[in-house]
């Protein structure tokens, strides 16, 4: 038996309990009406314990793509909950910078807003990364690119942040899954 692993391009998640999946992307309907696509892996080939861990899905720049939703798997097949789903829940923050965290909220399909007030070290070019204060990504997984700032508001005194995701969701033809044993809400009875 000889085995190989395939590893995100030019980025590396490094844990001794993290499983790496490769799968093809089924469906991938148009990003502007669908948060969610399908991929070629089910079940059958997670692990006996998938079901309490966290599936990450990146893809092949390792950039995050989104989750699966473990409600949705089947013995041969899986959704995938994209990060632009008005549902997703990303916290991002400017790598190595303390306090700088804040919340990824769609905008349109390729476009989102950051929520928070902790935004006003980012500037525009910052690429962001999952945050260490998420529940369900690891850390560190390149998410998005800032694009525009705008001046603080008078009224809540935080500035308006666009920025546009790394993937590009409409060109996804596969995908990485890793299965994670990042803690998660989760509880094994």
């Amino acid at each position: 038996n000889s085995h190989s692993f395939i590893v995100p391009k030019n980025q590396s998640l490094v844990s001794s309990k993290n499983i790496f999946y490769t799968a093809n992307v089924l469906s991938n309907r148009s990003p502007q009406l669908s948060s969610s696509l399908f991929i070629d892996i089910g079940y059958d080939d997670f692990s006996a314990d998938y079901e309490y861990k966290n599936m990450i899905v990146v893809d092949f720049n390792g950039n995050l793509v989104g989750r699966v939703i473990n409600e949705s798997i089947s013995s041969n097949g899986s959704l995938v909950q994209l990060i632009n789903d008005v549902n997703s829940r990303v916290i991002v923050d400017k790598r190595g910078v303390l306090n700088s965290t804040a919340l990824l909220v769609p905008f349109n399909s390729s476009r989102f807003e950051l929520i928070g007030s902790n935004n006003y070290k980012m500037k525009v070019g910052d690429t962001l990364f999952t945050s260490y204060k998420s529940d369900i990504y690891s850390k560190n997984i390149p998410v998005c690119k800032v694009v525009s700032v705008d001046k603080l508001d008078k009224n809540t005194g935080f500035k308006k942040i666009n920025v546009e995701p790394l993937a590009d969701f409409k060109n996804l033809e596969y995908v990485f899954v890793i299965e994670s044993n990042f803690e998660n809400s989760r509880v094994k009875y």
